[in-house]
């Protein structure tokens, strides 16, 4: 599906409060944190941060991904101005499985971590900080070395936890897992995961 005025509104607030994005292309296996610089009417670009070592990679590539709030876009062209990446809207489309999700947003000053049960020592607590969060599902941040977090994982009792209050809780299992490099530079890697059922966004225990 084309992409539509909500969903170019969602690349605008990230334009505005400078939100970290994710750029990726299906000739590369990395992905790459970045922000929105300007949304005009036609277009939208990007800054590019995709190290010199991965450029040919993406270059080459025939589908280009951005992710923004628990919403994925897909074109199967990008430009440059020579300095960053360009994705004219004509041939930018909505995933359609991301756009039905209602997306909670939440602002940098807020500590919000997912937690859970290490499912293979059943015993240790884990919290890990989530990057984007809808009503289908989350992605949280993690070492890129670690182990636990293979697609297919199941977490039973997974808390979410907004400023050290449970917000809610549900089962989720892990649908993807992306090494990302963040606007830093630095690697880490980005994990999907699914909830069993969709939750409801709760304005007011959001707020308390």
């Amino acid at each position: 599906m084309s992409i539509d005025e909500s969903s170019i509104e969602v690349l605008k607030k990230c334009a505005e409060k400078k939100s970290p994005v994710f750029f990726s292309s299906n000739g590369c296996e990395i992905v790459f944190q970045t922000i929105v610089l300007k949304v005009f009417e036609s277009k939208m670009v990007l800054k590019n941060g995709v190290q010199p070592r991965y450029i040919s990679s993406v270059v080459n590539s025939r589908e280009f991904y951005l992710q923004s709030n628990m919403l994925r876009f897909v074109s199967e062209s990008i430009e440059s101005n020579g300095c960053d990446i360009i994705f004219p809207f004509e041939n930018m489309r909505v995933m359609e499985e991301t756009r039905q999700a209602e997306r909670f947003p939440f602002e940098t000053t807020e500590n919000v971590f997912a937690e859970f049960v290490n499912p293979m020592d059943e015993e240790t607590t884990i919290k890990q900080p989530i990057m984007d969060m809808s009503s289908t599902g989350i992605s949280i941040k993690v070492n890129p070395d670690s182990q636990l977090y293979s697609s297919g994982r199941q977490f039973p009792d997974l808390q979410v936890r907004i400023n050290e209050q449970n917000y809610f809780q549900t089962k989720g299992t892990i649908i993807y897992r992306r090494p990302f490099f963040n606007l830093k530079g630095n690697l880490f890697a980005q994990v999907g995961i699914k909830f069993e059922n969709p939750v409801k966004y709760d304005h007011e225990k959001k707020s308390n």
